[in-house]
């Protein structure tokens, strides 16, 4: 009997665990300098606001099927970003870009 609630409380801790482990929330806007990232800014716009030379701490590229086809029967692509920057207190912010518009803002723990 004893193991069956030693079983049933460590089973209890460990799915409270896992409710904290990767939590995320997303954001209206995330901060670089004086400015903010907002949702529907492009990248020329973010360089503008943020600085040239200002980057995120990783950017992973990728490019995948559009859903919708092209005029002629082509297939179109869609380009996805996702920049991360990391932050001690913050955890990591995520910004993702499709065809180089922020669709999402969010941070992870």
């Amino acid at each position: 009997m004893r193991l069956f609630w030693f079983s049933l409380a460590a089973l209890g801790l460990g799915f409270s665990g896992v409710s904290h482990a990767g939590s995320s929330e997303y954001l209206d806007s995330y901060s670089c300098g004086k400015s903010a990232i907002e949702i529907g800014m492009n990248i020329d716009e973010i360089k503008l606001m943020c600085g040239q030379t200002w980057q995120p701490s990783n950017v992973v590229k990728s490019v995948r099927p559009a859903l919708e086809v092209g005029k002629d029967g082509e297939r179109l692509q869609d380009n996805f970003e996702k920049w991360m920057f990391k932050t001690v207190r913050d955890g990591s912010t995520h910004v993702l870009l499709k065809n180089g518009e922020v669709i999402r803002i969010f941070t992870t723990q």
